[in-house]
């Protein structure tokens, strides 16, 4: 009796140490939990609340289900903010891209037209015949037809248009023009002349590059057109439009 009185008493004075293991008779860590599958439909592991709700789940293939917040370091981080590693053995740290308050730019639609053959009439507003998208459009921000983009949500646009327009005939600066047209508005830009003596015969360009920034409301319409005292054909044209949530 003495003996065993002993033997506990030096028990409760060690300290003892154990592995345990879940589906393992080996177990490599202070706990390790073998899964019975590969599946991502049934879980190795699963913590509830005091009202019985799931809180994290680990299943047999790894994925990792929670429902809470991710507190590195005490810190929960601010509404918009992202978590950004600090390397390896370090905890994470929540950061804003984006200065406070700011809204992010984005660009939404882009469409182009090179070298178009058909002939644009002189001495008359044309609107520009364009349809190579090159950046598709969600149809949550707008639809693109008959050369001219509806709005569907609002916010600010950034409107940016360039055109090169070339005929036989030489023009003094600023005959060409270009405009930007929306509902209620109009943006014009003279046009640069410049020669060409590349073809026989020679071919003459004027260049234009027009960029405006507008709050437009669903259903607003956006496109462009060119004038030009001479007939002449489309060399090149550029519509892109950028989006901002505002205020």
């Amino acid at each position: 009796m003495n003996c065993k009185t002993s033997f506990l008493i030096i028990l409760i004075s060690c300290k003892v140490y154990c592995q345990v293991g879940i589906n393992t008779k080996n177990p490599r860590a202070t706990l390790e939990v073998v899964s019975n599958s590969n599946t991502s439909s049934s879980k190795n592991l699963e913590i509830n609340n005091a009202n019985n709700n799931q809180i994290i789940a680990v299943y047999d293939n790894g994925n990792f289900e929670f429902n809470g917040a991710l507190i590195p370091n005490s810190s929960a981080g601010k509404t918009g903010e992202y978590l950004f590693s600090k390397g390896a053995n370090n905890a994470p740290v929540w950061k804003s891209i984006l200065p406070e308050n700011s809204k992010q730019l984005y660009d939404i639609f882009n469409v182009q037209q090179y070298n178009d053959n058909g002939n644009y009439t002189a001495k008359t507003w044309n609107k520009i015949r364009i349809q190579q998208i090159m950046i598709p459009l969600d149809p949550t921000m707008g639809s693109w037809s008959n050369n001219e983009f509806t709005v569907s949500k609002e916010g600010i646009y950034y409107i940016s248009v360039a055109l090169e327009m070339s005929s036989g005939t030489i023009l003094n600066t600023d005959q060409s023009k270009l405009r930007i047209k929306t509902n209620n508005k109009t943006t014009q830009i003279n046009s640069a002349t410049t020669q060409s003596g590349a073809s026989n015969p020679t071919v003459y360009f004027e260049n234009s590059n027009a960029e405006i920034t507008l709050l437009l409301k669903k259903g607003d319409k956006i496109w462009f057109e060119a004038y030009s005292p001479a007939s002449w054909k489309l060399g090149s044209a550029v519509f892109h439009l950028r989006f901002a949530e505002s205020i």
